[in-house]
């Protein structure tokens, strides 16, 4: 979803987050980084809920956006940008 933040569904709940505003350099990769910051989390950090995936997962997309060219962001950057990253759980549904 872009500047619209992202959506991740797990069986136990759902959790919306929105891309912290930064200056945008270029968006290649942008996706990339995003998917491979989810399994990252996922894989280090097992014992975390989904929202905490989830910012990681924005943040790395988004620090990816401060770069030229499809390059990973740098860890740092992802874990300062996923401290301010909103992240809201939907209400669950009966």
């Amino acid at each position: 979803r872009g500047a619209d933040g992202a959506q991740l569904v797990r069986p136990d709940g759902t959790w919306h987050a929105a891309a912290p505003r930064v200056e945008i350099v270029d968006t290649v990769g942008a996706g990339d980084a995003s998917i491979g910051a989810l399994l990252y989390s996922l894989m280090t950090w097992p014992e975390r809920g989904g929202g905490e995936h989830l910012a990681f997962a924005v943040a790395a997309g988004t620090a990816a956006c401060r770069l030229t060219g499809a390059r990973p962001p740098a860890l740092d950057a992802v874990l300062a940008l996923a401290e301010v990253t909103a992240v809201r759980r939907d209400e669950a549904r009966p």
